[in-house]
């Protein structure tokens, strides 16, 4: 089986959707005889800190356009990742048209772009015996469900659903993120649509404690958030717990145990302030290795919904799922990711159960260990080896 992957973020370029590219990398390279792999390089140099992946061919992404030379005002308007696209596009066909000899039975493609159109239809002229996989993470209509207003989203609004029409009807599989996502897909275009989380990699680090190491001091709770806040309304984000922080805080006054929380990232001083103003947040700095190791101390980890949009399930849940703690969500929406969290014994905090009984639930998750082995990346593949390999090819894979 040879495989031709294009996907737009792989290692050493970390976002929020490369833990995916990861994946399918992974996956394929354990299954191909062939494997073939274009992403974009978005650093001026390769160096030699920086782990690029073997096999994976890595195409400089900038803009060549002349609309470049407009000012910076206008562009940012036009939102210019068009034009970067499209020139970066050409560049990946470029480097597929050099190997002659190379012939895909599967190509998998995970580029959240219009342009991504071109691309298709010059690899289904190329190749029209391989069977065509699209790994739609971004659809373009939450993209078109923005709160920002410009003349990009006046178009996105009018114009993503038709195109995200075109480019679905191009391929044989359509892969998303979500079961929201997978039910909008197979409602709307009346197509089949499989989902697949993200997931995260079975964790083998022998040094990773049961035991809980901060808590072994006290009898507190001691919960961690690890990241920055997304979005351009970041200090808005911290500041919706305003209430609950008050509660909390005053909740620590009469009480011997104590519930606590820990910021670990790259804030700004407005974010800072906001956790200074009450005794129980805690700036904590930044951590650049043993990062799961500094997750396991805690007895729960927090996450902000940071997407109105339903269909989006941010990346960082795996990455708390992997070291198995229960996991707090703030949302003041009901979305997917919701239901997960609650179902594997985690907590669902708004702004409407600020109060006694989600303080007793808090306490409750202390020294509680969470299997999430469904969304391992171990369950992944067995889930694709059931969508793309024929039987004697998935009995030779497990």
């Amino acid at each position: 089986m040879n495989v031709l992957m294009i996907f737009e973020y792989m290692p050493p370029f970390i976002t929020g959707a490369y833990n995916r590219g990861l994946f399918y990398y992974n996956y394929f390279s354990k299954r191909a005889n062939c494997f073939k792999v274009i992403s974009c390089d978005f650093y001026d140099i390769k160096k030699k800190d920086h782990e690029y992946l073997k096999n994976v061919i890595y195409i400089k992404k900038e803009e060549k356009s002349k609309m470049s030379k407009l000012p910076q005002k206008l562009l940012n308007i036009g939102k210019i990742e068009f034009f970067t696209d499209n020139a970066w596009i050409n560049d990946a066909i470029n480097e597929i048209e050099k190997d002659v000899n190379f012939v895909p039975d599967i190509i998998l493609i995970s580029f959240p772009s219009y342009n991504s159109i071109k691309l298709t239809n010059y690899l289904k002229k190329k190749y029209p015996m391989s069977k065509i996989i699209l790994d739609l993470r971004d659809p373009l209509i939450s993209y078109s469900s923005n709160s920002y207003f410009n003349i990009k989203s006046l178009i996105d609004k009018f114009t993503s659903k038709k195109i995200e029409k075109k480019i679905i009807s191009f391929y044989d599989i359509v892969i998303t993120v979500s079961l929201f996502e997978k039910n909008r897909i197979e409602n709307v275009y009346k197509r089949k649509c499989y989902k697949l989380y993200t997931g995260y990699a079975e964790n083998n680090n022998k040094n990773l404690q049961n035991s809980n190491l901060q808590n072994s001091k006290d009898n507190n709770i001691n919960i961690g958030y690890f990241g920055s806040f997304s979005y351009s309304d970041k200090s808005r984000k911290i500041s919706k717990l305003n209430n609950f922080f008050k509660f909390v805080t005053k909740y620590n006054e009469n009480n011997n145990i104590k519930i606590e929380f820990y910021f670990y990232g790259r804030f700004t001083k407005d974010e800072i302030n906001i956790m200074n103003r009450y005794s129980c947040c805690h700036y904590a700095g930044i951590i650049t290795d043993k990062l799961e190791e500094k997750m396991n101390q805690y007895d729960a980890l927090l996450i902000f919904n940071n997407n109105n949009y339903k269909g989006i399930i941010t990346g960082k849940v795996f990455d708390y799922m992997k070291v198995g703690k229960p996991i707090i969500l703030y949302s003041d929406q009901e979305i997917e990711l919701v239901d997960i969290v609650e179902k594997k014994g985690g907590l669902w905090l708004n702004k409407n159960n600020i109060n006694n009984e989600t303080i007793d639930k808090i306490i409750s998750l202390k020294n509680k260990k969470i299997n999430y082995c469904e969304y391992s990346w171990e369950a992944n593949e067995k889930f694709l080896d059931d969508i793309l390999l024929p039987d004697k090819e998935r009995k030779q894979a497990t």
